[in-house]
């Protein structure tokens, strides 16, 4: 069976670190079943006039020239679209009767031939990957799949075009609860979180030291990692002990150091930089809490990794993995008015029943969602599109 992958969010050489977990689902797929990809990846359009004003700019631009690259193994059709550099949906949502045009005179040219060998159209993203799925597959005649990504409005789709979209999809598929939770009564959406690799699944080891804490996440201001700094500030005041490490990097960093010195936390908050996923791993199984209160957040794949690994889960409320793990049953989800109040909580109970009974509830709700679990899910509904 023949896919085409159109997928705006695939990483490429010399561009911003992209989650590499579209092309590791694909690795699977291939090896585990009878799936042969091939990938779509929309940059900027860039004149070559805009390709000397920035180092960014001059390598959508040279991408462009190039066309096809491959990706990790995958051969990748580069096609331009009209486009600021800006996620702003209103913008982008206004230049769709532009890029129409720019469809029928540019990428249409580009990607039809690939298209029209494939059996099935999967769409990333909704912009631009949704739209051109949808243009290819009414012209086509051709199953198409969209996911839904980022922090998606149910509003969105009852403007005209993406209802029609939406209204056309074969299959709508969501990694994240919160999604799920959003468009469930108003659509056939399937939750499908993203799976979790075995080296992070390994029974907790009893800790009688100080509590070990843990984030791993792009250092980004909507992770409100000052939160955590803050709260940690004033449980050190009440004599709490403990130990905590930041995995990542990010433009937030310097901020998050200079914070840690000036609460005077430098004793136990270490950064330890970007770290590949076996070493994360390592860490993981180390930590006794996890916490990570990000605010919008679409799952964060990280959550289910941690839970494997046995550590208590603390997330945002109302985002991210609420939703699939449950308040004070097998997670704790804060916001800044009640960080400290769960922290002090997760720091007291360490070690205690109550606590195993935490981790336990969410490592039984992540042991189903391995490499084979979730594989066979998507190999189902794509399957089962192909046959109609």
């Amino acid at each position: 069976m023949k896919i085409i992958n159109i997928s705006s969010i695939i990483p490429l050489r010399n561009l911003k670190r992209e989650n590499d977990i579209i092309l590791r689902i694909q690795d699977y797929l291939r090896n585990n079943y009878n799936f042969r990809f091939k990938v779509a990846k929309s940059l900027p359009y860039v004149p070559f006039v805009l390709s000397k004003l920035s180092r960014k700019w001059q390598t959508y631009f040279q991408y462009q020239l190039d066309r096809r690259i491959n990706v990790q193994g995958y051969e990748t059709v580069i096609y331009p679209w009209l486009m600021p550099p800006t996620s702003n949906f209103w913008i982008n949502y206004s230049l769709i009767p532009l890029n129409w045009i720019w469809f029928h005179l540019i990428v249409k040219k580009r990607l039809l031939d690939e298209v029209k060998s494939a059996d099935l159209i999967v769409s990333q993203n909704l912009m631009p990957d949704a739209i051109i799925s949808y243009w290819f597959s009414r012209r086509l005649h051709k199953p198409f799949t969209i996911n839904l990504r980022g922090d998606s409005n149910v509003l969105w789709f009852r403007l005209p075009i993406l209802k029609k979209i939406i209204q056309s999809a074969d299959a709508i598929i969501t990694h994240s609860p919160t999604n799920y939770n959003k468009f469930k009564d108003n659509y056939d959406v399937a939750l499908i979180p993203h799976p979790v690799d075995q080296i992070f699944f390994k029974k907790q080891q009893s800790n009688n030291g100080k509590a070990r804490l843990l984030s791993v996440c792009r250092l980004l201001e909507l992770k409100n990692l000052d939160f955590v700094l803050e709260s940690l500030s004033e449980l050190k005041k009440q004599g709490y002990e403990f130990e905590y490490q930041i995995v990542g990097d990010g433009p937030e960093l310097e901020n998050l150091k200079h914070l840690v010195r000036k609460l005077n936390l430098t004793e136990e908050v270490k950064f330890l930089g970007f770290l590949e996923r076996e070493r994360v791993a390592e860490i993981m199984h180390e930590a006794d809490i996890f916490i990570m209160p990000s605010y919008p957040e679409t799952l964060g794949r990280v959550f289910l990794e941690a839970a494997a690994a046995g550590c208590l889960i603390i997330g945002h409320k109302n985002t991210g993995a609420d939703g699939l793990f449950e308040h004070e049953v097998s997670a704790f989800f804060v916001d800044k008015n009640n960080t400290v109040k769960f922290l002090k909580k997760s720091i007291e109970i360490k070690g205690s029943a109550e606590f195993n009974r935490l981790v336990d509830r969410a490592v039984q709700k992540v042991q189903n969602l391995t490499w084979d679990g979730v594989g066979a899910i998507y190999n189902d509904i794509y399957m089962g599109l192909a046959k109609h």
